[in-house]
């Protein structure tokens, strides 16, 4: 699935904006929201390929690792959510997309380390006090990967994204997707949940 990771990221970064919406895409990609998910997408020949990242607690309602067999259980039950494109996307039939592959993983991050640089910079007092409350501190996110073979990928025209109907805690989807015409780009919420893509 990292070759759907690179190949979204290759064909949106040499796409109309070039190394700008890489930047932007990194941006997206490394934020840290609750209730905020960001999809990305590139549609290349006849593949369809879909990224999903979010913070974990958007799934599982934590970010903790799991620590008893509740825990894993949310997470598992989560996960098999994630990989039933099915229930998550609805793409207009004309294009005759069907999902090839699918994959989704929970990554664990240690907070310090996305701070370490920010700390460099701080006194050494002030220093020590964060590091105190952020030791062993964890955040946690999801990364959902999707490959759909499209029949006639020219009638592609729609994608609606299904996930606040499967995780109601989501608030906002920021999309990105690099198309044969071109980019497209936005945000998605409860009420407006289809991209037009022509």
């Amino acid at each position: 699935m990292k070759y759907i990771i690179r190949k979204i990221c290759a064909l949106t970064a040499t796409a109309v904006y070039g190394t700008i919406v890489a930047s932007a895409l990194h941006a997206q990609q490394t934020a840290h929201e609750h209730g905020a998910v960001t999809l990305n997408f590139a549609l290349d020949g006849r593949q369809l390929l879909m990224e999903i990242r979010s913070p974990a607690i958007n799934f599982f309602g934590f970010e903790h690792a799991p620590s008893n067999d509740e825990d894993k259980k949310v997470v598992e039950d989560g996960l098999t959510k994630l990989k039933s494109s099915a229930t998550l996307f609805a793409i207009n039939g004309e294009a005759g997309c069907e999902v090839a592959s699918v994959d989704a993983e929970h990554v664990l991050h240690e907070e310090h380390e996305e701070h370490e640089e920010h700390e460099e910079h701080e006194e050494h007092e002030e220093h020590e006090e964060h590091e105190e409350h952020e030791e062993g501190a964890m955040h946690s996110e999801v990364i959902a990967n999707y490959l759909f073979e499209c029949l006639i990928p020219d009638e592609l025209d729609a994608l609606t994204v299904l996930l606040y109907e499967q995780f109601p805690t989501i608030d906002r989807i920021d999309y990105r997707g690099a198309l044969p015409g071109g980019q497209v780009s936005g945000s998605l919420a409860p009420e407006v949940t289809t991209i037009k893509l022509k």
